[in-house]
C-alpha cells in the first residue's frame, strides 16, 4: 500500500490530456506500476478498446452498457 490508488477509472476522451495519453503516462511510471487503469467512454468503438489496451489499460467500460453488456475486463 502506498499513497496511490489501486484502480483509476478514466474517461478515454478528456480535454487537454486525453485518457489514452494519461493511461500511457501511468503505465510508464515505475511508481505507479501497480495501479490498474480502466477506461470509460460513451463510444463503443473497437479502435478505442485496442488503443486503451495498447497503452496499458487493464479494462474498458462503455457508459451505454446494460446488465449483460458493455464491460470488457481481461481474465
Amino acid at each position: 500500500m502506498g499513497p496511490y490508488p489501486d484502480v483509476v477509472l478514466m474517461d478515454i476522451r478528456m480535454p487537454t490530456l486525453d485518457g489514452l495519453e494519461a493511461a500511457r503516462c501511468i503505465a510508464q511510471n515505475e511508481q505507479l506500476a501497480a495501479v490498474k487503469v480502466v477506461m470509460l467512454t460513451t463510444f463503443d468503438l473497437d479502435e478505442y478498446v485496442y488503443g486503451a489496451l495498447r497503452v496499458g489499460a487493464t479494462g474498458f467500460l462503455t457508459t451505454l452498457c446494460g446488465v449483460a453488456g458493455g464491460v470488457w475486463l481481461p481474465p
